[in-house]
């Protein structure tokens, strides 16, 4: 058997001898092209001498990649490196060849050469003889100060040239392009490829480089390269490749808005520049970037439109005022969005965009679908969130579709290799022969580059390659939706990613979150006052719109920028709020100036901005300051209430007050009833009165450790300050488990490490706060009954007030927080949730989405949601609603909201200081659909308005709608001046999946309806509006738009 142990050595050597003679060539063919291996000192900072040669940089950091890498976001920094001069490259003499540095930064770069500064240089551009004759084995020492002007420092290449191999490197490089191209194709395409890729370098003669024969070894690259050529030839033929000029632009992120707006100045007159040389098109989306070029650049903004009218400018992606997440904005704040760009656009470039595009957004709501293509958009294009395949048609719970486009990335240069081998994936994934490829230098601007036209016009010349052609988005998305035919449906959301953006900065949540109610309750009683006389202000709603939008953008709205940036922010929402208060203040004046208010007292008029009937609790400015003062409130009908002034607010129950209108209480002060009160362990500060004068009664009463309305018994342990138990006294049963706290706050540690406001970390361990809890206050009255107790965990006090209120049905819960927990490095660092367990069996979990709800597994998984979540069985549920919040987290039978995150990078420290949330319990029998909860949603988010008003005659009735829908199904979202005229828009979603008709009722001076797209574009035909109704069929799940006319 002695022969056989020969035998198999030889016959390993057969095998990986080619293998390994391959691997020696790409070897050599890579040291002619990269002679140098770079490690690269560097250090942030302006640092004194750091260009001498004998600088001890040895505590500085140390990257051996040899490629890109960044070192941080200082304005200044350093590198270093020491080069020494080989021997040989790819079997070359090298001494006496002249030696060229050729390197690029982000975004500029001053060289020195042994201590001496040869020159600066801006981006990809640095080129610099640093010896003209190399001597093998010299010392040279190259220091680069880096300027950054926003973002990460980066440098982008550094690569040593030597003259010796000027003849050689562009045959080597070529060949190496040709190589690896070819590698990358056939992993898409049949394996037989393989063996035949090998085979083509075995005419490759390195070994004429050792004999200085350098002609031979051209000639064999050339004819290695043919053969690889032709192999990518049979792969990719018949494949079209369609570059799309780009460059993303995150408004605000590592930066702020001003120096966004030099980036988008830089970035526009790059490429309109560029293409007077290159015949490419440039996609660019955004439309607050060019009402801002128009503003501060109006040349520029004019050079834009030129190129746009000659058809290298694509304005067809700028169909949103800011690529804003979709997840946390409202449903309305979306379509505000994409309608303040749809005027922008046709206004300038008499041109409505219709392509979807959010390539950088961290998921995307499922009825986006829904909203685009009611807005003419007909696709969208992204990145992230998509579902393994590149093409697909995405559906919205009412059946819209959309084109679904998933590029693998939206900011790239021109790789040939890279470029052939994604087109021949994307044919073998769809059978469509034409791929889009954005290019360009993204994130903080910069577009398409000199160096990557090149190469696009490099590889328009290449055989045997795919046919490459410049491009528009709308372009490419045209012919897609042309040919697209078999692709996959995908009907539900594209989920998301980086689930603690539902969380970080919580003040640019609430503050997001109180725009979009302001200004819809603003706008809709603004639209009633104008017939009053009272002027409509459109350019300060547009303003404020354009606000609220802005702080949309993802980077923004998500909590994953820098501190400066959500400081720009609250201006802006403070902004926001006062234009919403004054154009409210001026409609509800105007209104209340017409409203026969004389009766039997102080009249206080309560104004309700949501288009259904409500009874809810108000607070007003008491016309009796006082403490403890009870009031008798009444209404039109004689019908009485109990309120009482607590300070100098008057609290009470406005009943009955009709849909998007007003009713008019009077208010008279009356004798207090008997005291009784308790709650051990607390200190009472108002006892509640029980009884009240005759005819007159109040549903809330206080008695130890319960609190309870018509509707709930709540019972508190004092001591642990939680809520122990809650019963339903309408539908008799427990609402939580016996042995269950219900809003327990919880401290989570979170074991986060870098891009902490993206991401989640490792929760290691949680706490319950039920220790060190105190009772401070007890307001009790015959309007609502609040218990008021503190929480403390390290540094930070948390106070939570619960409230029930008479005759409403929900428990709220005031939650402040003082919150001084920043990052802990490598300690975990908390992370504050509520808790809130149901009594319930194998429940369901529903989420609110814009336009829409949700079914989502009970995994614990942290989601996004909007104003409420529910968990229901099949015969009860329990909804938690809040005020501000959007990071949840549903296990079995608990749901629990997250309320703070210490996140550190990019802000070390996002939310320190305080804090302030509404979350409400709405137990409920059935589910959420026949509960209402939707309905029950808007009303914690959108208030009754309530002021007090002199008495006086006037033409209008003690109460009044203005407009109703019929159907708890049906939310109304806007009301609101037309865009393009005087007349009146108006839209409402089915929140319940159930198609039916719908009768607006309006007492309005309108007369005819017609209905009308997202955009406000008129789709259906102009009908009578008959005695103050019409009817109309909506689809489940729909959203629908009408204008109302008034001639």
């Amino acid at each position: 058997m002695r022969p056989s142990r020969v035998m198999v050595p030889a016959l390993i050597l057969c095998i990986f001898a080619p293998a390994a003679q391959c691997a020696n060539k790409l070897a050599a063919l890579n040291a002619i092209i990269n002679p140098v291996q770079f490690e690269w000192r560097y250090k942030q900072g302006d640092i004194p001498d750091a260009q001498s040669p004998v600088f001890d940089d040895s505590g500085w950091e140390l990257n051996k990649s040899g490629g890109e890498f960044t070192w941080g976001d200082q304005p200044t920094a350093w590198l270093r490196t020491t080069v020494i001069i080989p021997d040989k490259a790819g079997g070359i003499p090298i001494a006496g060849s002249t030696v060229t540095l050729k390197i690029g930064i982000d975004d500029k770069g001053i060289c020195y050469v042994n201590g001496r500064e040869i020159g600066s240089f801006d981006w990809d551009r640095g080129s610099f003889v640093i010896s003209d004759s190399a001597v093998p084995g010299q010392k040279i020492s190259i220091a680069v100060k880096c300027i950054n002007t926003g973002g990460p420092g980066r440098l982008l290449h550094a690569n040593i040239e030597f003259s010796a191999l000027d003849d050689v490197r562009a045959a080597a490089a070529s060949l190496l392009d040709a190589y690896n191209g070819a590698r990358m194709l056939q992993e898409g395409a049949s394996s037989p490829y393989s063996a035949r890729i090998s085979r083509t370098l075995d005419q490759l003669n390195t070994s004429a480089l050792e004999s200085g024969d350098k002609a031979a070894f051209v000639a064999s690259a050339k004819a290695s390269e043919a053969d690889l050529r032709a192999i990518s030839a049979e792969i990719t033929a018949g494949l079209t490749v369609s570059l799309v000029g780009h460059a993303h632009i995150d408004l605000a992120w590592l930066w702020q808005w001003p120096e966004t707006v030099q980036v988008c100045k830089n970035t526009f007159t790059t490429a309109c520049n560029l293409m007077d040389e290159y015949p490419f098109v440039f996609a660019q989306s955004q439309a607050a970037a060019y009402d801002e070029m128009k503003r501060s650049y109006p040349d520029l903004f004019a050079r834009i439109k030129e190129r746009f009218e000659r058809g290298q400018w694509d304005v067809s992606t700028a169909m949103m005022w800011s690529e804003g997440d979709t997840n946390m904005s409202s449903g309305e704040g979306i379509i505000r969005s994409m309608l303040l760009a749809n005027r922008f656009i046709k206004r300038e470039f008499g041109f409505e965009p219709t392509v979807g595009w959010l390539p950088d957004n961290f998921g995307h709501t499922w009825q986006l679908p829904q909203i685009f293509a009611k807005s003419g958009v007909k696709s969208i294009c992204f990145m992230r969130c998509g579902i393994g395949k590149p093409v697909f048609w995405w559906q919205a719970p009412d059946g819209s579709r959309i084109l679904a486009y998933n590029f693998p990335d939206y900011n790239g240069g021109i790789d040939g290799s890279a470029i052939a081998a994604g087109a021949v994936e994307f044919a073998r994934q769809t059978g469509i022969r034409d791929w889009m490829k954005p290019f360009g230098v993204g994130d903080h601007g910069g577009g398409p580059t000199r160096q990557m036209l090149d190469a696009a016009l490099a590889l328009q010349k290449r055989v045997h390659y795919p046919n490459i052609r410049f491009a528009s988005a709308l372009d490419y998305i045209t012919s897609l939706l042309k040919s697209a035919r078999s692709l996959p449906v995908h009907s539900t959301e594209l989920y998301s990613v980086f689930e603690g953006c539902y969380t970080s900065h919580a003040d640019v949540k609430r503050g997001n979150r109180r725009s979009e109610n302001a200004l819809a309750a603003a706008e809709a009683f603004s639209s009633i006052a104008k017939y009053y006389g009272v002027d409509y202000p459109e350019a300060q709603f547009d303003s404020s719109w354009k606000k609220t939008c802005f702080n949309e953008f993802h980077d923004i709205l998500c909590g994953s920028g820098i501190h400066p940036i959500y400081e720009d922010a609250a201006k802006d929402y403070a902004q926001v709020a006062a234009q919403a208060e004054s154009a409210q203040n001026a409609a509800l004046t105007g209104i209340a100036a017409k409203i026969n208010t004389k009766g039997p007292g102080i009249p206080i008029l309560v104004f309700n901005p949501l288009a259904w009937t409500r009874t809810e609790p108000v607070s007003v400015r008491s016309p009796f300051p006082g403490e403890g003062t009870d009031i008798k409130i009444t209404d039109a009908s004689g019908k009485c209430c109990l309120g009482r002034t607590l300070g100098d607010k008057l609290s009470f129950t406005a009943r009955d007050v009709p849909a998007l209108g007003y009713k008019v209480f009077w208010a008279n002060r009356v004798p207090s009833p008997p005291l009784r009160g308790g709650l051990r362990g607390g200190r009472e500060s108002s006892p509640i009165a029980m009884g009240g004068p005759r005819g007159v009664t109040t549903g809330v009463s206080f008695d130890d450790d319960v609190i309870a309305n018509q509707f709930f018994r709540v019972r508190i342990d004092p001591k642990l300050g939680v809520i122990t138990g809650i019963y339903d006294k309408i539908n008799k049963r427990n609402v939580t488990v016996p042995s269950r706290y219900c809003g327990l706050l919880q401290i989570l540690k979170e074991n986060s490490g870098g891009m902490s406001a993206w991401n989640l970390g490792r929760i290691d361990g949680s706490e319950d706060l039920l220790d060190e809890s105190e009772v401070v206050r007890v307001d009790a009255g015959p309007a609502k009954v609040s218990v008021v107790f503190d929480h403390s965990y390290d540094k930070s006090i948390f106070t939570q007030e619960i409230t029930l209120y008479d005759a409403v049905p929900r428990i709220d819960i005031k939650l402040t927080a003082d919150w001084h927990e920043p990052w802990g490095g490598k300690e975990p660092t908390p992370m504050l949730k509520a808790a809130f367990s149901a009594d319930l069996k194998n429940p369901k979990a529903t989420f609110d989405i814009p336009f829409g709800a949700i079914e989502r597994p009970r995994d614990g998984r942290e989601v996004v949601a909007q104003k409420w979540i529910d968990l229901s069985d099949a015969d009860y549920g329990l909804s938690l609603l809040n005020d501000c919040k959007y990071g949840f987290d549903v296990k079995g039978d608990t749901m629990r909201v997250s309320l703070l995150r210490s996140s550190h990078d990019p802000d070390p420290n996002p939310d320190e200081g305080l804090h302030e949330a509404t979350l409400s319990l709405y137990p409920h029998k059935g589910d959420w659909r026949a509960a209402g909860t939707v309905r029950r949603a808007y009303e914690l988010n959108e208030p009754l308005i309530a002021r007090v008003a002199a008495s006086h005659a006037g033409p209008l009735p003690a109460s009044k709608s203005y407009l109703s829908v019929l159907g708890a199904n049906i939310v109304v979202t806007a009301l609101k001046k037309c865009a393009d005229d005087d007349n009146l828009i108006l839209r409402f979603y089915e929140a319940h999946g159930r198609a039916g008709d719908v009768t607006v009722r309006t007492s309005l001076p309108v007369k005819y309806y017609a209905e009308t797209d997202l955009m406000e574009r008129q789709i259906g035909p102009k009908l009578s509006i008959k005695s103050g109704a019409f009817t109309v069929r909506t689809g489940k799940h729909e959203i629908k738009t009408y204008k109302l006319f008034t001639n």
